[in-house]
């Protein structure tokens, strides 16, 4: 039974991640991740759910939200953050549509692609895995989520 709890744990954040209620400051988390890698000059962010510190203040605060996140439906399925060796979420932008052009342009912007990974102790890893679209944090062109 843990093994189809961890992958639905695996799944959940994933999917509450790249959620558009996954906000930063009120806009989409993705968008402004997206910002912050292109002023970077990287293409990819790692999140470590099990450090204390994830560098920008923006990933930190992300990381804290879906720790707690993580601890909670940990718990639900009676498993301890403590018991965990990976919780970590990685998202990569590409610059190009070039090997993903079936991909639904749901939103203006890019692809990015991100992979959620959890493993407890030594035993097996579980992903959980998205392909979407977004684009870098434009205030000028979103609305800004008023329950901030």
């Amino acid at each position: 039974m843990v093994k189809a709890n961890l992958q639905n744990v695996a799944n959940g954040l994933l999917g509450t991640f790249v959620s558009r209620y996954n906000d930063i400051g009120g806009y989409w988390a993705l968008g402004v991740l997206r910002s912050l890698v292109e002023r970077g000059g990287v293409d990819r962010i790692e999140i470590d759910l099990l450090k204390t510190t994830n560098g920008d203040p923006s990933i930190q605060l992300i990381a804290r939200k879906y720790k707690e996140w993580l601890e909670k439906r940990l718990r639900e399925v009676h498993i301890l953050l403590e018991d965990m060796s990976i919780a970590r979420i990685e998202i990569e932008f590409l610059s190009t549509f070039d090997g993903h052009r079936d991909l639904v342009k749901d939103t203006r912007g890019f692809p990015y692609k991100c992979t959620v990974e959890i493993r407890r102790g030594d035993q097996k890893l579980y992903m959980a895995e998205k392909l979407g679209v977004c684009a870098t944090h434009d205030p000028t062109k979103e609305l800004r989520n008023a329950i901030v």
